[in-house]
């Protein structure tokens, strides 16, 4: 729904008038996933996730999309280390390995920091 609500009023105006630019072309952007927690997951996340929202923002929105590398060049994916059941809720307890969050961020944060700069020079 928030996707919706960046793409389309930069889409449509930009599809009849490709010189009508949104205010966020050329701005760099990185995506963050969380989920899964195998590699075969974590990939359906980067697909479903991350390339749709990097799809989104890109032609019609115009953001420059950043990613960790040429294998993750739309964003990153985190994965949830295990899931447990509470019985008090109806939501679960997800847990976290934050030190494997912290490395697989890191690159992105430090990639959209450089992108940024060069945008501003």
């Amino acid at each position: 729904m928030l996707l919706e609500k960046i793409e389309q009023p930069a889409f449509l105006p930009r599809f009849h008038d490709e010189s009508c630019l949104s205010p966020l072309h050329g701005k760099p952007v990185g995506i963050i996933a969380h989920g899964g927690g195998t590699k075969e997951v974590m990939k359906c996340y980067k697909g479903l996730v991350l390339d749709t929202i990097a799809n989104a923002l890109s032609w019609p929105v115009g953001m420059t999309i950043v990613g960790t590398s040429k294998k993750w060049p739309s964003g990153v994916v985190f994965p949830v280390k295990s899931v447990e059941k509470d019985y008090n809720s109806i939501f679960p307890i997800q847990k976290y390995d934050w030190a494997d969050i912290d490395k697989r961020i890191k690159p992105l944060i430090d990639n959209v920091l450089r992108a940024v700069r060069q945008h501003c020079a």
